[in-house]
Parts: structure tokens; sequence; C-alpha cells
């Protein structure tokens, strides 16, 4: 087999990625799917045996937490609770920050004190809640912000704080230092429970500090949140023991 020089592949690539372009922009007979584009551009216009989903509902942000704002001090509620949530078709019974699957989003400008008034509702030994294989309790948790430039004691963002079922803290995490234009993401930190109660559900909600560049204001924006989950018996299998 003749190998090929630098110039010969550039403009193989060029051509695949043409082709690619065409069949998105409709010059093939069908409008293809992701999976056909990239069977196609990559491996020479075969069919590959990756297969598309079904179209599912129409995309939507995850919710908006809701905020009190008080000149710059803002104010919200995040619970973790048992809940049940709807999953390609399915009841899923899971850990979910105010019973929202993704987790509310909190916005919020740099400068500001943020309060969060946090209640840990899960329940003790009930499905999802019993104890792990580390032997820790599944019910206790708390709150860390991923990615903020804040303080990591007191009462902020301190992941040494531990809340048994029906604990409360208010939360306060000051932004003076922190930039706009970031999204970070909020999650538990409780040693020997993080991965599982991620899995559960609490995986997080956006974490977002509004951008003040004027040229970015009137532009729109949209969250996306992924995740990678399989259901069993109504609960997801990765904690199905």
């Amino acid at each position: 087999m003749r190998k090929l020089d630098r110039r010969e592949f550039l403009t193989l690539m060029r051509v695949g990625a043409a082709g690619a372009f065409l069949q998105a922009c409709g010059g093939g007979s069908a409008t293809p799917t992701l999976d056909s584009q990239v069977s196609g551009s990559m491996m020479g216009g075969g069919g590959g045996g990756a297969s598309s989903p079904p179209p599912g509902e129409l995309f939507k942000d995850p919710p908006l937490a809701q905020l009190t704002r008080n000149g710059n001090i803002v104010e919200t509620s995040i619970s973790p609770q048992r809940s049940q949530t709807t999953i390609a078709g399915q009841t899923v019974t899971m850990m979910l920050y105010n019973g929202s699957y993704p987790a509310p989003t909190i916005r919020v400008k740099s400068g500001d004190i943020l309060r969060v008034n946090f209640t840990n509702n899960l329940p003790q030994n009930v499905d999802i809640t019993g104890t792990n294989i580390l032997g820790k309790d599944m019910s206790i948790t708390n709150l860390h912000t991923h990615g903020w430039h804040v303080s990591p004691s007191g009462n902020a963002d301190n992941i040494f704080l531990k809340f048994l079922s029906g604990d409360s803290l208010t939360f306060e995490f000051d932004l003076s230092k922190q930039w706009g234009g970031m999204m970070g993401f909020y999650h538990p930190h409780y040693h020997g429970t993080v991965a599982e109660q991620f899995w559960k559900g609490l995986a997080g909600g956006a974490l977002i500090v509004e951008d003040d560049v004027p040229d970015l204001q009137d532009f729109e924006e949209h969250i996306m949140i992924l995740t990678d989950i399989s259901i069993s018996n109504g609960l997801p299998t990765e904690w199905t023991r």
C-alpha cells in the first residue's frame, strides 16, 4: 500500500469535510443523521453500525432556581431529596435537588453574596439511601460549588461539613473575587458517598456568573447537561446491588 504524503492527506481530509458539509446542507437524497455524517466523512462513505435514537421532545433548558435579590444579596433554597422523575418514558426513583432533573440553574453576578438555604431532605434507609459498599450512610450529604473562586471554610464552600437527614444550614458565598462570564456547577462532596450520589441524580446544576461584556448581551444562551444513565426496575443500574 502506497503511503500518503502530507499534502495528499490534507487534500483527502478537505474532500471528506466538504462531503459531510454538503450532506448536512441537503446535497444528498436525504438529510443524514449525525451518525451517518461521521461514518461517511471519516470512513469513506459506508454506512456505519451506529444508529440514531428517534426524535425526542424539543430541547428545554434546565429550570432556573427561584432567587430573591436585595441589592447584591441573593438568596435561594436548595434541598436534596428522594424524588421520582421520568426518563425515556420510565418512572425512576432518584436523589434530586428540589425534585428537578437536571438540577435548577443558579444565575448570579460578580460581586454578589449568594445565600443558599440548604436542607437535607434525604430519608434514611429507603431504597436509594441505605448503606453503600463502604458502609457509609447514603442519606448523609453536603454541598460543594465546583469552579467558583470562593472561601473553602466556615459556611461557604466547606466540603468537610456533614448533613444528616433533616439538618439545615444557610451557606454564604462571597463572589467579590469571582469574575463574570464563568459557569461552574454544584454537587455533593461528602467523602465516601460522592460518586454514588452523583449516579443517583445529585449530579449538580449550573452555577452561572453573568457575563458583563456589553457586546455579548444580545446573544441567546442555552444550557445543556449531559448525563449517562441506565435504568433497571425504576433505579439507575449503577447502584443496583
